[in-house]
C-alpha cells in the first residue's frame, strides 16, 4: 500500500539517534523511577523535562541518563532541591557529573584529564576524532604516556568517551556534541585560575632546585614505595573503571528498554555482557567486577533478550520508505522510496540490488507469481518492471500524474494501477492499455487483485472501497470508513478483504460488501494493512509508529514498538526463515508470559517506515522457561542441590518435580488440603512438604512417599531442611517451631511466639534457627532448642526469614512493606524500603552477596546490603508467591498465583549465545553496523568461567 505523502520532513519530526520527544523522555523518567529508589515529585519532572528540551524540541538521552544519574547520586528528588541548584541546574549537574569522573581518574590526573577531554572538542562545538598519540602530543608536558591509556580507558569505561576501533590505531570522540561547551567553557575557567597558581609556584622554584641534591639521596627508597602503591593504585582505579563502564552500559540499555527500543537495549546489553565475559576470562571475577554490577548487566541483558521481537533491521534507504513487500517464493524482500529508487534484499538483511530510474519518489512494489518480475509505480507518472537483476524491462508511462499503487495478477499476465487522477488503470504484462476504470471521486490510493484474479479492489480518498471486474464492471462499493482509505488487500483464499484507513481503524469485509468486524483504533491514521500466509492473521502499520498484529476475530495479538516516526506498510513472509529445530533451540515468551500460539509459530513480518527503515518482526520471543501443570496457586519453589531439577508446592494438593528445561518428572499427591511449602535436603535423597492438612509428609527423591507425620495442631505453614540434612524444622498457625530428624522423630518443640509461624530456617553451619510470626519478631534459637534472641522491628507481621551463607547476616521480610538485614548478634544493619505491598519472600544469592524479595505489589527485587536497590524485575499481572535461586547462581525461579513459575534466565554464557543468535544476520549484514560491534559474537567461547552471584 503506498505512503502517506500528507507530512514533511519537518512536520514527521523523526527521532534522530537516540533523541526523544518530551512525552517519550517522561514515559522514560517514570518508568526508570518506579524500577528505582528514586522517587521524583511530579514537579520536578515537569521542570526538568523543560530544562532538557532543546531548541529543536527533543530531550538528548545522552543528557537526560547524564543529569538524572547526578540527581540520583546526589539523592535530589524535590524542585526545592533543584532549584537550589542555582540558575542553571541542569548545566551544574552536568558539570559535577564531569567533575566525580575526574575524580575517579585520580586528582595527580586532574589537568592531563582536562587537557585530554579538551583536546576531544574543537571551536565550532564539535568532537574530533583523536588517536592517543595525538591526545600525547595535545597534552604536551601534562601527562606520562603510562597517564594517557589509564585516562582514556577510564573516560571510556565511564560512557564519556567513544573507543572508535581503526587501523592502525584506535580513535577516541566524545560521546554527544552537548558536552562540548561546558567542558571548553570548564577548562577555560581552569586555565585562568592555574595562571595564578603557576605564577605563585615559580617563585619557590629556586628553593626547590636547591633541595634536589637532598631529595636525590632517598630517591632509590620513594620509588620503591611509589612502585607498590602505583600497582594498588592503578588496580584499583582499573576495577573502578571496569565496573563504572558496565554499569553505564547497562544503564544505556535499561533506558532504551523503557523507551520502547528494544533491539537497541539488546545491543547495548550484548556490549556490556561481552566484556563483562572478557573481564571474567581475563581476572578472577571478584578481583574486578562487583556482585551487583555483574547482575546489572545480567538483568539488563536478560530483559531485553526475553522481550525483543524487532529480529533484524534494514537500513540503506535515505528517505521514508514507502512499500514493503516480500516475493512469493520468500527469497526476496522489495522495497521503496522518497528517495526514488527500489531495493532488493536478502531476508537476512543483506542488500542485493538498489535499482535506480525514477525521477521521483517510489510509492509502491509488487511481484510478480513466480517471483522473477517486480513492478513499481512512482509520483513521475510511470510504473516499471523490472528483473530481480535491477534491469529495466519496461516503462509504462500514463497522464495520471503520482501513481500511488501497483499490484500483479495472480496469473503474472495483468498489471493494476492507481493515481491521482481517481483512475484505475488496467495493462497486460507487455504493457498494452486493458482498461481505465472510473467511478472514485477522490484520490485512488491503493488497488489489490483478489488471488483467484476475478476481483480488483480500490481503495480511495472518497472514503470508499470499490470492487471491480476484470472488465471494469463495478461490482460493489464498500462504505463505513470515515476518513480516506489508505490500502485495501484481499485475504489468500480471496474471501475476505481489509482496508486501513485515516479514520484509525482497520475493517474486514466479505467480498459481497458486508462488514464483518472493525478492529479497535490506533492512536493516528493506518496507512497498511497485509494477511498472513494461512489468512489467520492481519498486521496493520500506522502513523502512531507502531505495528499491531490481529486475528481474524479482531483480537490483538502483539503491539510491535520499535519505529521512530510512522509505519507506512507491512508484508507477512510467506514462507518460514528459519527452521524448526532452529527455533526450538534458541525460544521459547517473555514476561508477562502467554501460551505459545501455533498460528504465529514461525512468522516473519516486514514494516516500511518513515524513519527510512525496514524492521523484520519475529512473532517468537525467546523466552524463560515456564513450568505449566497445576491448576491453581503455586506456594512454594526450590531448586535440588545440582540445581538441575525444581520442585513445587501448590494449593492445588501436589507437589511437582521438573527438570531443568520445565519437563514435568513427577506429581506427588497424598495431602488432603493446601501445600504450602517443599524443601529438599542438601544431599539431595530427600523432599518433605509441609500443608494446610496439619501434617508433613517425607518423600525419597525418586517420589516414594516415606513417612507422613501428623505434625501440628494447626496448619504447617514452612518446612525447612538443615544444610547438614540431619534436621528437619516445620513452622505452624499453631504458634510453634519443630524440629525433626531426618526420619521423622521429633526431637524439639520450640514455643515462645505469641501468633502464628510463618517461616522457619537453620543456618549455614546447622548450628542455629530463625522464625518468623506474625507476633510480629524474629526468634534465633539454638539448634537444641533454646531461645538465644528476639529481634523486634519490624511494625506488622514478619512473613519470611532467611540466613547469609557466611552466617554473618539474617534477612527479614515483613508485611509492613520492609526488608530487615541484620547482623548474627542480632543488631540491626539496615531496612531495606522499595516495594509498594508486602515483602512477602527473601532470599540471599548463592555467593551471598544479593538479596532477592518478592512482594504482593507483583515484582521481584535485587538488592546489595547497603540499601541499595540494584534491579526490579515486574512478574506480570499475578502475586508472585515464592522464589528461590539456583545454588549454581544460574536461575531465579518465581512462582504466581496463575499456578506458574518462571525460571529467569541469569547464566551469562547462555544470554550471551541467545543474543548472539537473534542478532546474527543484523550484525553480518547491515552496513550501519559499527566494526567492533560486528565482531562481538565471533568469538563465542564454550569453556567461561561461571558465577558470582
Amino acid at each position: 500500500c503506498p505512503p502517506c505523502p500528507r507530512r514533511s520532513p519537518a512536520q514527521r519530526s523523526p527521532v534522530c539517534g537516540w533523541d526523544l520527544s518530551p512525552e517519550n523522555a517522561k514515559n522514560v523518567i517514570h518508568s526508570l523511577t518506579a524500577v528505582s529508589q528514586l522517587k521524583l515529585e511530579p514537579a520536578l519532572i515537569e521542570a526538568l523535562l523543560k530544562d532538557l528540551v532543546t531548541n529543536t524540541g527533543v530531550v538528548r538521552l545522552i543528557e537526560l541518563q547524564v543529569v538524572g544519574a547526578q540527581l540520583q547520586a546526589e539523592k535530589i528528588t524535590t524542585l526545592p532541591g533543584y532549584r537550589a541548584l542555582g540558575d542553571d541546574p541542569k548545566t551544574v549537574l552536568v558539570e559535577r557529573s564531569l567533575s566525580q569522573i575526574i575524580y575517579d581518574c585520580g586528582p595527580e590526573n586532574e589537568d592531563a584529564v582536562w587537557e585530554v577531554l579538551f583536546s576531544l572538542t574543537d571551536q565550532r562545538g564539535t568532537r574530533p576524532l583523536k588517536t592517543q598519540a595525538e591526545l600525547a602530543v595535545s597534552n604536551g608536558n601534562n601527562a606520562t604516556l603510562t597517564q594517557i591509556p589509564l585516562i582514556l580507558e577510564i573516560l571510556v569505561g565511564s560512557g564519556l568517551v567513544f573507543r572508535v576501533p581503526e587501523t592502525p590505531q584506535n580513535r577516541y570522540q566524545l560521546i554527544h556534541d552537548y558536552l562540548v561547551l561546558p567542558i571548553r567553557q570548564k577548562y577555560k575557567q581552569r586555565t585562568q585560575s592555574n595562571i595564578k597558581v603557576r605564577l605563585k609556584q615559580s617563585e619557590s622554584q629556586l628553593l626547590r632546585v636547591r633541595k634536589q641534591r637532598l631529595r636525590a639521596i632517598a630517591i632509590s627508597t620513594v620509588m620503591a614505595v611509589l612502585a607498590v602503591t602505583n600497582g594498588g593504585l592503578r588496580w584499583r582505579a582499573e576495577a573502578q573503571r571496569i565496573n563504572a563502564m558496565l554499569s553505564a552500559l547497562s544503564a544505556s540499555s535499561e533506558a532504551l528498554f523503557v523507551s520502547n527500543k528494544t533491539f537497541d537495549a539488546l545491543l547495548e546489553g550484548l556490549r556490556a555482557a561481552k566484556k563483562l565475559q572478557q573481564e571474567e576470562q581475563q581476572y578472577l571475577p571478584s578481583r574486578t567486577v562487583e556482585a551487583d554490577t555483574r547482575l546489572q548487566v545480567i538483568t539488563a541483558l536478560s530483559q531485553a533478550v526475553y522481550s525483543v521481537s524487532e529480529h533484524n533491521r534494514l537500513e540503506g534507504h535515505s528517505d521514508i520508505v514507502s512499500s514493503i513487500s516480500f516475493s512469493p517464493d520468500g527469497q526476496f524482500i522489495a522495497s521503496t522510496s522518497r528517495d526514488k529508487t527500489v531495493k532488493l534484499w536478502h531476508p537476512d538483511g543483506k542488500l542485493i540490488q538498489t535499482i535506480e530510474g525514477h525521477q521521483d519518489s517510489v510509492t509502491s512494489v509488487s511481484f510478480s507469481a513466480d517471483s522473477q518480475l517486480i513492478a513499481s509505480s512512482s509520483w513521475d507518472g510511470t510504473v516499471r518492471l523490472w528483473r530481480q537483476t535491477g534491469e529495466l524491462v519496461r516503462t509504462i508511462t500514463t497522464d495520471a500524474g503520482h501513481i500511488y499503487s501497483v499490484s500483479f495478477s495472480q496469473d503474472g499476465q495483468m498489471i493494476a494501477a492507481a493515481g491521482k487522477d481517481k483512475k484505475i488503470r488496467l495493462w497486460t504484462v507487455d504493457g498494452q492499455l486493458i482498461k481505465t476504470f472510473s467511478g472514485h471521486r477522490g484520490v485512488v490510493r491503493s488497488v489489490s487483485f483478489s488471488r483467484d484474479g476475478k476481483i480488483i479492489a480500490s481503495a480511495s480518498a472518497d472514503n470508499t472501497i470499490k470492487l471491480w471486474s476484470q472488465s471494469g464492471t463495478l461490482l460493489n462499493t464498500l462504505r463505513g470508513h470515515s476518513a480516506q482509505v489508505n490500502c485495501v488487500v484481499f485475504s489468500p483464499d480471496s474471501q475476505l478483504i481489509a482496508s486501513a484507513s485515516d479514520d484509525q481503524t482497520v475493517r474486514l469485509w466479505s467480498t459481497n460488501g458486508k462488514l464483518i468486524k472493525t478492529f479497535p483504533k490506533h492512536q493516528r491514521w493506518v496507512l497498511g494493512v497485509a494477511f498472513s500466509a494461512d489468512g489467520q492473521l492481519i498486521a496493520s502499520a500506522s502513523d502512531d509508529n507502531t505495528v499491531r498484529l490481529w486475528n481474524r476475530e479482531g483480537t490483538l495479538i502483539n503491539t510491535f514498538k520499535g519505529h521512530s516516526d510512522g509505519v507506512s506498510a507491512v508484508s507477512f513472509s510467506p514462507t518460514e526463515p528459519f527452521s524448526s529445530q532452529d527455533n526450538l533451540a534458541h525460544s521459547n515468551s517473555h514476561i508477562p508470559l502467554q501460551p505459545s500460539n501455533p498460528q504465529t509459530d514461525q512468522l516473519i513480518l516486514a514494516s516500511a517506515s518513515h524513519d527510512k527503515t525496514i524492521k523484520l518482526w519475529s512473532s517468537i520471543n525467546q523466552s524463560h522457561v515456564i513450568l505449566r501443570g497445576h491448576q491453581d496457586d503455586v506456594q512454594d519453589v526450590t531448586f535440588s542441590p545440582d540445581s538441575q531439577q525444581i520442585a513445587t508446592a501448590s494449593n492445588d494438593r501436589t507437589v511437582k518435580l521438573w527438570d531443568r528445561n520445565g519437563k514435568l518428572l513427577q506429581t506427588l499427591t497424598g495431602h488432603h488440603d493446601l501445600v504450602y511449602s517443599i524443601s529438599l535436603s542438601a544431599d539431595g535423597e530427600l523432599i518433605a512438604s509441609g500443608s494446610r492438612d496439619g501434617t508433613v509428609k517425607l518423600w525419597h527423591r525418586s517420589g516414594t512417599l516415606i513417612k507422613t507425620i501428623k505434625a501440628h495442631q494447626d496448619w504447617v505453614l514452612n518446612v525447612s531442611f538443615s544444610p547438614d540434612s540431619k534436621r528437619l524444622a516445620s513452622a505452624s498457625r499453631d504458634r510453634t517451631v519443630k524440629i525433626w530428624d531426618r526420619t521423622g522423630k521429633l526431637i524439639h518443640t520450640l514455643s515462645g511466639h505469641s501468633e502464628r509461624v510463618n517461616a522457619v530456617k537453620f543456618s549455614q553451619d546447622s548450628k542455629r534457627l530463625a522464625s518468623a510470626s506474625d507476633d510480629k519478631t524474629v526468634k534465633l534459637w539454638s539448634a537444641d532448642g533454646k531461645l538465644l534472641k528476639t529481634l523486634p522491628g519490624h511494625r506488622n507481621w514478619v512473613l519470611d526469614v532467611s540466613f547469609s551463607p557466611d552466617n554473618k547476616f539474617l534477612a527479614t521480610a515483613s508485611y509492613d512493606n520492609t526488608l530487615k538485614l541484620w547482623r548474627k548478634d542480632g543488631t540491626l544493619q539496615s531496612t531495606l524500603k522499595g516495594h509498594t505491598d508486602s515483602v512477602a519472600k527473601v532470599r540471599f544469592s548463592p555467593k551471598g552477596k544479593i538479596l532477592a524479595t518478592s512482594s504482593w505489589d507483583n515484582q521481584v527485587q535485587l538488592w546489595r546490603f547497603d540499601d541499595t536497590l540494584i534491579k526490579t524485575l515486574k512478574a506480570g499481572e499475578h502475586r508472585v508467591t515464592n522464589l528461590s535461586w539456583s545454588h549454581d547462581g544460574t536461575a531465579l525461579a518465581v512462582a504466581s498465583e496463575d499456578g506458574t513459575v518462571a525460571i529467569w534466565n541469569l547464566n551469562l554464557d547462555d544470554l550471551l549465545d541467545k543474543s548472539c543468535h537473534w542478532l546474527r544476520n543484523y550484525l553480518q549484514n547491515n552496513p550501519e553496523v559499527r566494526e567492533s560491534d560486528r565482531q562481538l559474537c565471533q568469538l563465542m567461547t564454550n569453556s567461561y568461567i561461571k558465577s558470582n552471584n
